[in-house]
């Protein structure tokens, strides 16, 4: 950052306190972060007037392809304000990449303070989470407000445990690439299981089937590049060993596997019985298995979807229908966001993006970029349990990391914008 101050290269070292500012701002107040990203932009175009403008390379316009296709689905909206509105929602599809990728860099992207101004945001929004949890105890004496969506600070808890997970990945690849103080690792340790700890708080189910499919990703990436497949194999027995006991004695998850493996052996037995006895039931395993269901079945009558904007009227239609009373009452989207995304823009786009989650694992993986494997493979699998591109929360946090990840350097390689 001296260098840069000292050959004046303004637009550099703004770039360099931005990006920590708004990784900090994600977790904390994302309207900051949006403010923060907008001036980010400002900076990429007097840059880009200063030195020329680039061409944003293929590999980090799949997400650009995914809002087009949205796009087109605009034109088949009836619902035009909620058309617009949602392509709004999913603007930094499109945004993010011209921005990173648009302008020549002459610093590499500070990946280390945007890791750690991401922890600390977490950190100081865990505090306001239990600040909050205490205020409602102090008028409900109840133990609920320690749970769940009651301290999740009014996020969602599915993505709060997102970003909890990304955080404890940053904090392990910051320390392991770095030769820090024996006390660094100390911290880095703590902090972690701290995060660990607070996403069982918030008693989600689906992040912890996201991270336990993240966790043998990249071990298999580790061992594969080191073609240690015996190593991988018992890493693989350990983990699932791990996982078997953490189901057998930590209360939550047991109650939560048995009950998922006795819904879907019911499910599996007869698919259209089960949506008809459940259909008005609004317990988790049960409204997902019978949301999913219905969402099946209106994809198969209209592969081509019904519009950008329409879903949502389309899908309560559907459920006053069929009598699927609590689904109706609650507004429920599919808690996928593969269907979400084939019953707005189609089979092709819903495929799609479950491609663009491969192949930025498969690129991650030529790159050893284990960030880039790690947070794609987070939500490849958690878009299975949730619609997480419907939100802001979802769409600014993965397109932002997104785009820092394909930028960073990576075991010493200069980033892709650099050389």
């Amino acid at each position: 950052m001296r260098e840069a101050f000292a050959q004046r290269n303004y637009t550099d070292l703004a770039e360099q306190l931005l990006l920590p500012a708004m990784a900090f701002f994600i977790a904390t107040l994302q309207i900051a972060a949006i403010y923060i990203g907008a001036l980010w932009f400002l900076v990429v175009v007097v840059r880009g007037i200063k030195r020329g403008f680039l061409r944003p390379p293929i590999w980090s316009l799949p997400f650009a392809l995914l809002f087009l296709f949205y796009s087109v689905g605009l034109f088949f909206t009836e619902n035009m304000a909620f058309g617009i509105g949602d392509l709004e929602t999913r603007s930094t599809f499109l945004l993010f990449p011209l921005i990173a990728f648009c302008s020549p860099r002459k610093l590499a992207v500070p990946i280390s303070a945007i890791s750690w101004a991401f922890v600390a945001g977490l950190l100081v929004f865990e505090i306001y989470c239990y600040v909050e949890a205490y205020t409602c105890f102090e008028t409900q004496r109840s133990r609920f407000c320690f749970e769940n969506s009651a301290i999740a600070g009014g996020l969602h808890p599915t993505y709060l445990a997102l970003y909890l997970i990304l955080g404890i990945v940053l904090i392990a690849t910051d320390t392991i690439a770095h030769k820090r103080p024996w006390w660094v690792y100390a911290i880095a340790f703590a902090i972690s299981l701290n995060m660990l700890h607070f996403v069982y708080k918030l008693y989600s189910t689906g992040p912890w089937m996201s991270f336990a499919g993240m966790i043998i990703v990249l071990a298999a990436t580790y061992f594969i590049i080191r073609r240690k497949l015996k190593m991988f194999l018992l890493v693989f027995v350990l983990l699932g060993t791990i996982g078997v006991l953490c189901i057998q004695y930590l209360p939550f998850l047991k109650s939560d596997y048995t009950s998922i493996k006795r819904e879907l052996d019911t499910y599996l037995e007869s698919p259209s019985e089960y949506v008809e006895l459940h259909k008005k039931d609004s317990a988790s395993a049960q409204s997902r298995l019978v949301g999913w269901s219905v969402a099946m079945d209106f994809v198969a009558k209209n592969p081509m979807g019904v519009g950008t904007g329409d879903v949502k009227d389309e899908l309560l239609k559907e459920y006053e229908r069929r009598g699927m009373e609590s689904h109706l009452r609650l507004k429920l989207n599919p808690h996928n966001q593969y269907l979400q995304t084939s019953i707005a823009v189609g089979v092709v786009p819903g495929l799609f993006l479950l491609f663009v989650f491969g192949f930025y694992i498969w690129t991650g993986f030529k790159r050893r970029n284990y960030n880039l494997i790690a947070l794609s493979s987070l939500f490849m699998i958690g878009c299975f349990f949730e619609s997480l591109f419907e939100r802001q929360w979802g769409v600014l946090f993965f397109m932002f990391f997104l785009v820092i990840f394909l930028l960073s350097s990576d075991n010493g390689k200069k980033p892709a914008s650099a050389e």
